[in-house]
């Protein structure tokens, strides 16, 4: 027994530099904090679930779920999309494969979107 106990001690558990980074970013949103694990939005939005450590679910207008992944070298490593619930279907325009329409057929270039990371 005494072998386990100091073998335990010798075992560290801090966060990883995806966590720790993950925890600066989320506070720097400035969003309302519900509990320990939830951000909601002012006017209710936008709502941030953390599942884990490196775990994100984004709710949008209450419907529009989406699922992300960190990696724990973020945000060197971009996020992961693992699921969408709810979510407007999207297609990628005839014309131009750097532009994708919504349901409501309204044009977003991925220009702007690869600005965001």
């Amino acid at each position: 027994d005494e072998s386990l106990g100091s073998s335990l001690k010798r075992i560290r558990i801090s966060p990883n530099p995806g966590e720790l980074r993950l925890d600066r970013d989320l506070e720097s949103l400035g969003l309302p904090r519900i509990h320990s694990r939830l951000w909601r939005g002012q006017s209710g939005e936008v709502e941030l679930e953390r599942r884990d450590s490196l775990q994100l679910v984004m709710t949008f207008f209450g419907t529009t779920r989406i699922h992300l992944q960190l990696s724990r070298m973020y945000p060197h490593v971009c996020p992961v999309v693992c699921g969408v619930e709810n979510g407007p279907p999207i297609r990628i325009s005839e014309q131009n494969p750097r532009m994708i329409k919504n349901s409501s057929q309204q044009e977003v270039s991925m220009d702007s979107l690869d600005e965001i990371h």
